[in-house]
């Protein structure tokens, strides 16, 4: 709808930012407003609405009827009677968008008031110029909120075209606010975000947000987890960690993950999430196990990429299988997502590996972030590496066992752990 004086006949129209003088206000030579006896509001009925006033709000915009009687010539000229001090602002609204001093848009009121026959008066003028620049203010207020949100919503590298496409917004003045916004953002004790490269317009946020670790009330009391070959006699993990088994295809990775499954699905909640075969395949191989299949306690989801999304904190998470077919760098940040989305839970992630390397896809990057990394090739487990020893005066790390497959689900050991 129109905003402004005289939208129909007799009436005038404000939405947000405006305002309508009525009694007991003050004016500006020191009268006060009063309603003409008989007409103050709460002495009348209220009359229906008038027909155009009606079309205009279902309509949501103005349409004049003949039978409305409705007068638009004189509306439709600026700096009328009934308008020109709506439209005195505007022209100083848009004179301060534009980015013209303030001494110099006085002066432009000033020829338009003189115009249409007035002498200016000083103290509308700076009224006028006041409330364009407090709204101009108030707007650029408006918009570093809506750019700091965005940023602190972001993170990594981006640029400041995707972030205007993304607010909406395109208006030279607006983009000059926008790089003086994010010219703060990059400044000050605590910056939100720096400069990225050589491309202008080119930002990186500053991941500077960080936690107290509260070290002295910490447990110090590992989980209490069973592994297959007996690797909780050798090695802890402890809430939050990060364990990895890589293993070449058909190696025995997903019959070593269902045995630490029905090992511990009794005391912990055990979230298994699958990207190999579907639930007629996973049935199957459980059913080959020594237990009836009601006695599985865990729970099965399918999924095959941004695991970080689905983790429980607070449970222990198996991921068989992370894939991964080509920038296998990135391997190492996915892991470290993982971990991220952790709180007192434990994940266990199968990776693939080629034959006769410890590490699995990715290389040593895969090693940064768990705390146990065990490699399995054909009837070989290793532990590749170990944090926390059960005996500190044996280390498990590089030891490794010796197995064979039975029905695909079943491990018999057939040598101690040794280097």
């Amino acid at each position: 709808m129109t905003v402004g004086a005289k939208v129909l006949p007799g009436v005038d129209f404000r939405s947000d930012g405006g305002c309508i003088v009525v009694a007991p206000s003050i004016n500006a030579e020191g009268k006060r407003y009063a309603w003409v006896e008989g007409l103050a509001i709460g002495e009348l009925e209220m009359p229906p609405a008038p027909c155009a006033l009606l079309s205009a709000l279902n309509n949501n915009k103005v349409h004049y009827k003949e039978e409305c009687n409705a007068d638009q010539t004189a509306a439709d000229k600026l700096f009328t009677n009934g308008r020109r001090d709506n439209d005195l602002f505007r022209t100083a609204n848009f004179l301060v968008k534009g980015g013209m001093p303030a001494e110099e848009i006085a002066q432009v009121l000033e020829r338009l008031i003189l115009s249409w026959g007035e002498k200016p008066d000083a103290k509308w003028i700076d009224a006028k110029i006041k409330s364009a620049i407090d709204r101009a203010n108030q707007r650029e207020g408006s918009l570093a909120q809506d750019i700091r949100e965005w940023v602190l919503s972001s993170s990594g590298v981006f640029t400041s075209s995707d972030m205007a496409k993304e607010l909406g917004l395109s208006s030279r003045v607006v983009m000059q606010n926008t790089s003086k916004v994010l010219t703060r953002l990059c400044e000050g004790a605590s910056p939100l975000i720096e400069r990225y490269g050589s491309k202008r317009g080119c930002y990186r946020r500053l991941e500077n947000d960080v936690e107290p670790l509260d070290w002295q009330n910490a447990e110090t009391n590992p989980l209490n987890l069973i592994w297959p070959f007996g690797i909780h006699n050798l090695v802890h993990v402890f809430p939050g960690n990060i364990g990895v088994i890589a293993g070449y295809p058909n190696a025995g990775k997903t019959a070593f993950i269902h045995n630490f499954i029905r090992f511990n699905q009794q005391q912990h909640e055990v979230h298994l999430f699958s990207s190999e075969g579907g639930p007629e395949e996973l049935k199957m191989r459980l059913s080959k196990f020594d237990c009836p299949l009601s006695e599985w306690k865990f729970k099965a989801w399918e999924r095959s990429g941004d695991f970080a999304d689905v983790i429980k904190p607070d449970a222990v998470n198996i991921i068989d299988y992370l894939e991964i077919h080509d920038d296998f760098y990135k391997v190492g940040g996915m892991i470290k997502a993982i971990s991220d989305k952790l709180k007192n839970g434990f994940a266990l992630i199968a990776i693939q590996k080629n034959s006769g390397r410890d590490e699995g896809l990715g290389g040593a990057r895969g090693l940064e972030k768990p705390r146990l990394y065990m490699a399995m090739d054909s009837g070989r487990l290793k532990i590749v590496k170990a944090k926390s020893w059960v005996d500190s005066h044996n280390n498990p790390n590089g030891q490794s066992v010796r197995f064979k497959i039975v029905d695909g689900c079943k491990f018999i050991i057939e040598s101690k752990w040794e280097k």
